[in-house]
């Protein structure tokens, strides 16, 4: 497949960027709800311990679905990463991954 440039399957981000910046204005994709954040994590949780080890989630990041990078599933697990424990507590965080409602950018 071929743009209008002939440049193959990429797309140059000048004409990226006016397209996600009108999506993102237009609130076209709307954040999920905390709740469904916290049911998903829950999902993950097979044991129902109420939380996640850092190896559980990385494992998770890096062989499901579209996997994480290496550099991004350890920003992902950091960020949430209790050092205390060792443990994420994604009933503790979900509201992390949620946007307040308020201007995107």
């Amino acid at each position: 497949m071929e743009d209008d440039h002939g440049e193959g399957e990429f797309i140059r981000y000048e004409k990226y960027l006016p397209v996600v910046t009108k999506c993102i204005m237009e609130r076209r994709y709307m954040p999920f709800p905390e709740a469904r954040i916290l049911k998903a994590f829950e999902a993950l949780d097979q044991e129902k311990k109420g939380f996640l080890t850092k190896e559980e989630l990385s494992n998770i990041l890096m062989t499901e679905g579209e996997p994480f990078s290496q550099d991004e599933m350890e920003t992902m697990v950091n960020s949430f990463l209790d050092p205390e424990t060792g443990k994420i507590d994604y009933k503790r965080d979900a509201h992390l991954l949620v946007c307040d409602g308020g201007p995107l950018l």
